[in-house]
């Protein structure tokens, strides 16, 4: 028995929850260690004294409680009725809450903080829409001013007129940079990504800069290798974010601006379709592939950026007082959060360093093509678009299943020759620049219909079968025709999942009878 009530103290004295036992005429006859650390005090001051808070029987209430330094903690005080030493009494259990509190607060902050940033870019977003007819109409009329259209104009008007004219272009600018920035931001801007030639991008956007070099005597050099692998991006985007780097080097460079681009392999999960996580096993990735990138360089001469700005460098409408630049010259602000916010959606990375050539280097890092990683992108961003707006999408598969014996028959160029064919066949009957087609293994062809249904994606389906008879017909004597079988799904009826749609399709086409 007394070991029993010895277990039972050191479990109450152990305990975080503080324990008070008070008489019903508010007397404190005992209290734990831990009520002594949340009251912020200690036995002698608590034991024989009155407690300091008013105490109502079977109910619950929250207390802040002061500290000495002015600290204080949010406590819970939950009371009960027992018996102490044979005498009614009050149990007071104290809960601190106070990181709980804290919490709740800051997110209440953080929720009101992204509620007053969103009300704030819808405004920006709606007075720039606004803005946008009245300029172009102003800019119209100043253009007829400029090309004389109402009459020639004196040398001082020319002038006036070259001014207005001047900070018209920077206003209409300012605009078109705040609503890329709400559409980027607010997931609103159209990306139609594919594989594109990475050199001759990147070559052709230095050479459309050489005049503005020459101009300002700066040499403008690249280092592009030859061949470099495809990137998976929308090719407007990334001469958007090039050009804006380029003329940023060319307006702060003294001498010399140099453009180079290289291969990268990073262990990062910088690149990565896993998502959540609870996505089902992908037999369409390799690990060692999706960690390659290519790293384009724009790196200058000029005075270079202080270390403590890289970080506020690309937040909205910072200007950075650089050196040089043009006299009187002011930028928006709003660049480089665009080029980041462009980068970003394209999995990539942009970041600022000090430049070999002792001004600023400005780093831009796009993962190289994959096109099962690209092609499970766009099914997924399709499926999430067509999940809001509750719509059906599609999928239709062409499998060549005599694959095997056509191998065994043909040479590998009239293999490629004949399953060319049967894509060529399928690009064309797919008319819109929302549809997917997508190559997913040598034999299977794989079509992605968005806003389609079942009985939208017969018609396609049997555009497509009367093309590809038509492609190999006539048949010369002994030759072995390509038998293809074809699935379908739609999401989400069949199946709300990508990888589940396409086990569909790939299983029903190679039970499906053939078609030609």
């Amino acid at each position: 028995m007394e070991e029993g009530h010895e277990n039972f103290k050191h479990i109450v004295e152990k305990s975080t929850v503080g324990k008070v036992v008070i008489d019903l005429e508010g007397m404190v006859h005992y209290a734990n260690p831990a009520a002594y650390t949340i009251l912020g005090s200690n036995e002698k001051k608590i034991v024989g004294k009155e407690f300091s808070y008013p105490v109502s029987a079977n109910k619950t209430t929250e207390l802040r409680i002061s500290h000495e330094g002015g600290d204080y903690r949010i406590v819970e005080m939950r009371v009960t009725e027992i018996e102490w030493r044979k005498k009614p009494a009050y149990l007071v259990l104290l809960h601190d809450i106070t990181d709980l509190e804290r919490i709740e607060r800051l997110k209440a902050e953080i929720m009101e903080r992204q509620r007053v940033d969103q009300l704030k870019d819808e405004f920006i977003s709606t007075v720039s829409h606004e803005l946008r007819t009245p300029l172009t109409i102003v800019k119209g009329a100043i253009d007829n001013l400029k090309d004389g259209i109402v009459g020639p104009l004196e040398a001082k008007q020319v002038k006036i007129v070259d001014i207005a004219n001047n900070n018209i272009d920077r206003l209409v600018k300012i605009i078109n940079n705040l609503l890329d920035l709400s559409r980027l931001e607010s997931n609103k801007a159209l990306i139609n990504r594919k594989a594109i030639k990475t050199t001759p991008l990147i070559i052709e956007t230095v050479h459309n800069f050489q005049m503005t070099a020459q101009s300002k005597n700066i040499l403008l050099e690249q280092d592009i290798p030859e061949n470099l692998p495809d990137i998976f991006a929308d090719p407007d985007l990334i001469v958007q974010v090039l050009t804006n780097i380029l003329d940023n080097a060319l307006r702060y460079a003294q001498d010399r601006v140099m453009v180079s681009a290289s291969r990268k392999e990073l262990q990062t999960s910088l690149y990565s379709d896993k998502g959540s996580g609870k996505t089902k096993k992908e037999p369409v990735r390799k690990a060692e592939e999706v960690h390659k990138f290519i790293e384009i360089t724009i790196a200058d001469d000029g005075a270079g950026i202080p270390r403590d700005k890289y970080r506020d460098l690309f937040n909205k409408f910072v200007q950075l007082n650089r050196p040089r630049g043009g006299a009187g010259y002011k930028g928006t602000g709003l660049g480089l959060i665009i080029c980041k916010e462009i980068i970003r959606k394209h999995q990539g990375k942009i970041w600022v360093e000090p430049s070999p050539l002792g001004g600023a280097g400005f780093h831009i890092l796009l993962p190289q093509f994959d096109e099962t990683v690209g092609f499970w992108r766009s099914l997924r961003a399709l499926l999430v678009g067509a999940r809001k707006k509750k719509e059906k999408v599609c999928l239709l598969s062409f499998t060549v299943r005599n694959f095997k014996e056509l191998a065994d028959q043909k040479s590998s160029e009239e293999m490629e020759s004949m399953l060319e064919i049967i894509d060529s066949r399928i690009k064309e009957q797919i008319f819109r620049k929302s549809d997917l087609t997508f190559r997913y293994t040598p034999k299977d062809f794989i079509v992605v219909l968005p806003d389609t249904d079942r009985e939208q994606a017969g018609k396609v389906l049997k555009r497509i079968e009367e093309e590809v008879e038509i492609s190999f017909d006539p048949v010369p004597s002994g030759t072995i025709l390509p038998e293809l079988g074809i699935g379908v799904a739609i999401f989400p009826d069949d199946t709300q999942e990508p990888e589940a749609l396409l086990n569909i399709v790939l299983n029903m086409a190679e039970q499906d009878k053939p078609v030609v």
